[in-house]
């Protein structure tokens, strides 16, 4: 069992597996052992625990698929066993710090070379002044002032706790006149602003995709941490929330920015434009209202501050997609276009047909809803305000109730009126227009407009009104399809009570698909139609007498050999051999060549006759040439109303029949394509026409 489905356990099962010596489950024991609620309780909690439930495959599923999680519950353990046989250090002892151990070697360099130490304080300064630098220039340049506003928080911050818990300076400190602050001489220990600050800059560059740039700040960022271990300027401790520190005030940054953003504040821009979140990312090109330059790519978008979202959002295709852009930023504007759709639908929800059908504000239907008293209108409790809110959009059930005649008020659109029939046929329109749309997209047959189906799912999404969602994908693909199964053998049943007094007759249809398969399908014929039964992929096993035999009789088995009266299939010889064997083994039931079949084979054996079938050689001849040349073949359509000779049937030897017919009816059509002919080839058409 996958570790991701131990907690998906059903508390209830947990009850009755959880057995005593005695079999009595520990929820009734304890039941009956004390009244007190707050023990059967913490019992009952117990017995339901979902551990009670783990397997041996749970355990090790896990380690599988939570390592990371697993690693971390194991150095808790391991820390913990460390945290309790380590000893305290004394208090007059120095404190414990494995970076100033692994640093000792560089702090004797140092101590014996200040000059080195001031050089390298120097170019620690200069690092810090490319942070600032960095972080101020998101905002103040490119408008963006996210990595500001994380630093603000995190010094904020580092101010609150360095001055709560003034440590006293590591023993060795080696200060530098070239140090920030100036000489170190007065600093907050915990933590270090130096690497949080480094931290908040590397992932603004990570944002912008500036790779190079961010690795040679991770770089100088962790020179950084070894310089200041071995000043002994900060203790591991403090460098390490450092890091911490710059996740932390850059994601809550990111969250203060999208929440102001979203409700369309501005965010440390100081201008009337910046009320869209567009313009953090964007500056208006000089010269231009409509012009605006992005601050990732320098991309110019000529259509405004929406095309340039649009631009970062990479939502439209007829806007070029900023390749800088960070993805936190893209999912904004994303949120962004679907919040607003939503807002759009959402105004749009009612339908315009309520916009077109103007009843009375106080329809007949309120007035009679009303208690009337001395032939008055009683007033209601409401009031006014319950006359305000009458004025909302009617529903489509207005539109289909007629208003009485014998009131006072003035009478809206009626039912047969000049006006709702106009109404009727504008809404009609929308309707047929949207849903041909939908059949269009589909890819759907004219046709299935025919089906007796659609009638009542029409009426069915009438009644319902509007704000009728769509059905889902899977709606339609499971429990709609079970649905219409259930539906489907119900309609069936009255097939089963006359095959059951009536009998019925099994019938084969062997064909091939497109891929080579021989496929066959049973269908049972009652009075009352056909219905399907099943159907077979006989490709697997030679079509002898005895392999088709042990197939029909295990349909007949399942169908009903009591109700079965007719056997029907093609008259090939190896199901007349099984129809001989079906009739041994059930003397009640007739075996019956199929008519179709038989037809086609008499058909077959009509074109054998030596006339007949140069006749039908020589027109195929005559259609083959005029189709492998596309000039003649368009000219023939000319003459024929685009008819060709060659035309499909359902049995395959009917198609000469029908060939040779179109042949006859357009004889003068075609002798208009070509010029008289002399000879043997005026002979030759001669013959032709006559068997024709």
């Amino acid at each position: 069992m996958n570790a991701d489905k131990i907690h998906q356990r059903s508390i209830p099962q947990t009850t009755t597996l959880l057995k005593t010596s005695n079999n009595v489950s520990i929820n009734n024991f304890n039941l009956k052992k004390t009244n007190n609620s707050t023990t059967n309780w913490v019992w009952g909690s117990f017995a339901d625990a979902s551990f009670l439930q783990w397997t041996t495959s749970d355990v090790f599923g896990l380690f599988k698929y939570h390592p990371v999680p697993c690693f971390f519950a194991v150095s808790l353990l391991f820390f913990m066993g460390v945290e309790y046989t380590l000893r305290m250090i004394p208090p007059s002892s120095p404190p414990f710090d494995i970076g100033f151990v692994a640093t000792a070697y560089l702090h004797r360099v140092l101590v014996a070379s200040p000059t080195l130490n001031t050089v390298l304080a120097g170019l620690n300064t200069v690092f810090v002044g490319m942070q600032t630098t960095y972080i101020i220039g998101t905002w103040v340049i490119e408008g963006r002032p996210r990595a500001t506003i994380a630093a603000l928080f995190m010094f904020t911050c580092r101010g609150i706790l360095g001055y709560s818990t003034q440590l006293p300076l590591p023993e060795g400190f080696l200060g530098s006149g070239a140090d920030f602050p100036v000489g170190n001489v007065s600093f907050f220990l915990f933590y270090s602003g130096h690497v949080a600050g480094a931290v908040i800059a590397s992932l603004d560059m990570k944002r912008m995709h500036r790779w190079e740039l961010a690795f040679l700040f991770d770089t100088l960022n962790l020179l950084q941490v070894v310089r200041l271990l071995s000043t002994r300027g900060h203790y591991t401790i403090d460098l390490a929330i450092g890091v911490g520190a710059g996740m932390l005030f850059d994601s809550l940054a990111g969250k203060y920015m999208k929440k102001a953003m979203a409700e369309g504040g501005d965010v440390l821009m100081g201008s009337k434009k910046s009320a869209d979140p567009g313009w953090t990312y964007g500056t208006l090109v000089e010269g231009s209202k409509t012009s605006v330059r992005c601050n990732f790519c320098a991309f110019v978008s000529t259509g405004g501050i929406t095309r340039h979202k649009h631009h970062l959002a990479w939502d439209s295709p007829d806007v070029a997609r900023c390749p800088k852009v960070p993805d936190d930023v893209k999912k904004l504007f994303i949120e962004l276009f679907e919040k607003k759709k939503r807002v759009k639908e959402a105004a749009n929800s009612i339908p315009h047909f309520d916009e077109v059908v103007e009843l009375e504000e106080n329809d007949e239907d309120e007035e009679a809803a009303q208690p009337q008293s001395k032939g008055k209108r009683v007033a209601s409790s409401a009031g006014a305000t319950a006359s305000d809110a009458n004025k909302k959009a009617k529903g489509p059930l207005y539109a289909m109730f007629k208003p009485s005649l014998t009131s006072g008020k003035k009478a809206g659109n009626l039912v047969g009126s000049v006006e709702h029939n106009e109404t009727q046929k504008k809404l009609r329109l929308d309707a047929v227009q949207k849903f041909s749309r939908w059949m269009y997209d589909a890819g759907l047959s004219f046709n299935a407009v025919m089906y007796d189906s659609l009638g009542p799912a029409i009426e069915a999404i009438g009644r319902y009104g509007c704000g009728m969602k769509p059905p889902t994908y899977h709606e339609v693909r499971v429990p709609m399809l079970k649905l219409e199964m259930e539906h489907t053998k119900k309609i069936l049943r009255d097939n089963e009570v006359e095959k059951s007094t009536y009998g019925c007759s099994l019938m084969a249809d062997g064909w091939r698909d497109r891929k080579g398969r021989a496929l066959i399908n049973f269908l049972v014929n009652t009075p009352r139609g056909s219905m399907f039964v099943e159907s077979v992929d006989a490709s697997a096993y030679s079509h002898t007498g005895d392999n088709m035999f042990k197939l029909l009789d295990r349909l007949i088995q399942e169908v009903g050999p009591n109700d079965i009266i007719q056997l029907v299939t093609d008259s090939a010889s190896n199901n007349v051999a099984v129809g001989k064997l079906v009739e041994e083994k059930y003397p009640h039931i007739y075996w019956t060549p199929c008519a179709a079949h038989c037809i086609d084979l008499m058909f077959e054996d009509i074109f054998k006759l030596p006339d007949l079938k140069g006749c039908l050689e020589r027109a195929i001849a005559v259609n083959t040439y005029i189709h492998n040349r596309t000039l003649l073949l368009n000219m023939m359509r000319e003459f024929t109303g685009q008819k060709d000779m060659v035309r499909p049937a359902k049995t395959r030897f009917a198609t000469a029949f029908i060939t040779l017919n179109c042949f006859k009816v357009n004889k003068q059509n075609l002798k208009k394509c070509s010029p008289p002919k002399s000879g043997a080839q005026a002979s030759s058409q001669r013959r032709l026409e006559v068997h024709v």
